[in-house]
């Protein structure tokens, strides 16, 4: 398991408490806990897997979450930010990550662009959208 973070600057304060919420839900997905995700969503949220022809929201969270875990659940994983963009309330995080499971394919590699919104001051998921390295999103 590995949390690294390469900018051409340091990270402010505020960058790091968005990186910080994006490791603590890869550390829920790495522990099977989709649950543990849901306080640090927002309202309304939207996430959109590369094989979906369609976002999913809460209704479909725990569901989705918990097909990925029985097929193949991470087992250890590494982020690599890219660019934290914060704009007023708005933060944007583009990302690497690579992750290891238990069942084939052993390692997945693939990038991530993930949007969080500040509420009440605290930072809550919006919504993603990522693709994986060796297999096109879905695309009508």
């Amino acid at each position: 398991m590995g949390f690294q973070a390469f900018a051409e600057e340091e990270w402010t304060a505020e960058q790091k408490e968005v990186l910080r919420l994006m490791e603590l839900s890869w550390e829920a997905i790495r522990k099977g806990d989709s649950k543990a995700m849901l306080p640090h969503t927002a309202e309304g949220f939207l996430d959109w897997w590369p094989g979906d022809p369609k976002p999913f929201g809460e209704k479909y969270f725990i569901q989705k979450y918990s097909l990925w875990f029985k097929g193949k659940k991470p087992i250890t994983y590494e982020l690599k930010p890219v660019v934290v963009n914060i704009i007023g309330n708005v933060a944007n995080i583009f990302y690497h990550y690579k992750w290891t499971g238990e069942k084939s394919p052993k390692t997945i590699k693939g990038r991530q662009y993930s949007t969080f919104i500040k509420i009440d001051n605290k930072w809550k998921f919006m919504g993603s959208m990522g693709c994986q390295c060796n297999r096109r999103p879905f695309c009508y």
